[in-house]
């Protein structure tokens, strides 16, 4: 069984998002992120490897890079603040975390769904 959890940026009123498949609670993803991914570079480069199986400190298994999944399927979404709700999103997804690192306020943002 999986939790999953949504990882991105809060940048000028986008955000860009990508899906985590595995220990998304914050004990696992979240601690990862406030641990060692603390800025919004780190954020910005774990999301540029489009969507993840696995994201820990130690290895990040994503599904483009290490699994030859195709782009399109897996690159990160890019949302509007305006045009849908973060939770509305996560739920689509399936997510049961959210963490959003906020350009504006510069830390990570965390919540369950």
């Amino acid at each position: 069984m999986s939790t999953r959890s949504i990882v991105g940026y809060k940048e000028n009123g986008t955000y860009n998002i990508v899906y985590v498949h595995f220990d998304g609670y914050f004990d696992g993803v979240g601690k990862t992120l406030l641990d060692h991914y603390d800025s919004l570079e780190d954020a910005k480069s774990i999301v540029s490897l489009g969507d993840i199986s696995v994201l820990t400190y130690d290895e990040i298994i994503a599904y483009h890079r290490d699994r030859n999944e195709d782009w399109e399927d897996v690159k990160p979404d890019i949302i509007n603040e305006a045009d849908m709700d973060i939770y509305e999103y996560a739920t689509k997804r399936g997510a049961e975390y959210i963490y959003i690192y906020d350009a504006e306020t510069d830390r990570w943002n965390s919540t369950e769904v």
